[in-house]
């Protein structure tokens, strides 16, 4: 496949250091201009939007700014942390020059781990999007959507932008926002399943490996030799890197690529430290490191398999 890829994202100033981290992990798989980045931003300040042309510049990748219509964005149903710019990835396909026929939207919270020749390669057989059903969510009734693999997760969206227009999926998104604000969930990602219903093209779990697809109770060193090979995008979505009591075997990938940036030597990695949150800390790595000792573990096992078989 020739030609840059186009990488679509949409954040605020409280998602700069995952953007870098991100936009790290890309630069290492792709550079010489392979990459050209549309985000849609709020709250950057032009200092920022300076440092992050050059940091692309340094693999002679560029981007592009885009700003949202915040009125517009401002009248959707927003729940717990999230703010408006969840919603800008509907506005992206719309915005980007013409010449853009397929545009991989990908959320901040994601570090890639392998190129995306393969990933922009999927034939979406004539669909607007491309994407990975959500094992976490399973179903969303309130929108219609019962059966268990049919309901998407919006972090990864590889998008034809042409059949995207065709089918009007931004306009019908809004509209259903705007309808139906008391059956939305996940935000955007309940508007596009909701209008998309049936009528999007099912892409390997690789391409999006959210946390309830990492297996549970694997050692570390099993999970870096055979889970993470296979994978591409790795999504910290309910277990974030910047988060205390995160439990994702891969964080480590997220430190790693944002201490390699200019802005990320300048910010600590946890922004939620609380003295409070330390019993709960200390439990988790002890769990952690009983797993990553195969030895213990099978005596364990071993051990509740003769009580449970005398009892």
């Amino acid at each position: 496949m020739g030609g840059a890829y186009h990488i679509a994202l949409g954040f605020d100033q409280n998602y700069l250091c995952p953007f870098y981290a991100l936009a790290d992990s890309l630069q290492a798989l792709h550079g010489d201009g392979d990459l050209v980045v549309h985000a849609m931003v709020s709250g950057v300040s032009e200092a920022d939007k300076e440092d992050i042309v050059r940091f692309l510049a340094t693999r002679h990748n560029r981007i592009i700014f885009y700003e949202p219509d915040q009125a517009l964005v401002d009248r959707f149903v927003l729940l717990n942390k999230w703010t408006g710019a969840v919603y800008y990835r509907l506005f992206l396909p719309l915005m980007v020059p013409p010449s853009v026929s397929r545009l991989l939207y990908l959320d901040t919270d994601i570090i890639a781990v392998r190129p995306l020749h393969d990933l922009f390669g999927q034939p979406l057989n004539g669909q607007a999007v491309g994407a990975v059903a959500d094992n976490y969510v399973g179903t969303q009734p309130l929108i219609g959507i019962t059966e268990v693999g049919e309901y998407f997760n919006s972090g990864v969206l590889l998008i034809d932008i042409p059949a995207w227009k065709r089918q009007l999926v931004t306009e019908k998104a809004i509209d259903y926002l705007n309808r139906y604000p008391e059956r939305i969930r996940f935000v955007d990602q309940c508007a596009l399943n909701a209008v998309l219903q049936k009528q999007w093209y099912k892409m390997p779990g690789v391409f999006n490996a959210i946390y309830s697809r990492i297996p549970q109770e694997v050692p570390t060193r099993v999970l870096r030799s055979e889970f993470l090979p296979a994978q591409y995008l790795i999504h910290f979505t309910l277990n974030r890197p910047w988060e205390m009591l995160s439990k994702n075997p891969f964080n480590y990938l997220y430190r790693q690529h944002l201490k390699r940036t200019p802005y990320g030597q300048r910010r600590k990695v946890i922004i939620d430290f609380e003295w409070a949150k330390v019993p709960a800390w200390c439990r988790l790595r002890l769990i952690q490191w009983y797993v990553n000792q195969p030895l213990l573990s099978s005596l364990w096992r071993t051990i509740k398999g003769v009580v449970t078989s005398q009892s």
